[in-house]
């Protein structure tokens, strides 16, 4: 995925460094941060009807246990989830945490 400056400074920021062995380590981003990624390609209708990046959504806010209702997590969902995203996130057993 592509990111303007600002916002790949912002993801590589907050992410978290893994030793993978051999000197190589690797960049991890924040859960938030891939859940905003996740939350932009559903943007997308065929990726949507995939279904899989939604399911990852779920599962990232369940393991890493975000606060759905936090402001963080509210900003993410506001300026990359649709208005059926953020509805199904919200269901019961959507991805809710709290």
């Amino acid at each position: 995925m592509l990111a303007d400056p600002q916002t790949f400074a912002a993801i590589q920021r907050d992410s978290r460094r893994c030793d993978m062995g051999n000197g190589l380590s690797l960049a991890i981003p924040s859960p938030l941060h891939l859940i905003a990624m996740k939350l932009h390609s559903l943007r997308s209708p065929v990726r949507f009807e995939n279904g899989i990046d939604l399911q990852d959504v779920k599962h990232l806010i369940k393991a890493a246990k975000i606060d759905t209702s936090s402001k963080e997590f509210t900003n993410i969902t506001e300026r990359y989830a649709t208005d059926t995203i953020r509805r199904i996130l919200r269901e019961p057993g959507g991805g809710s945490s709290s």
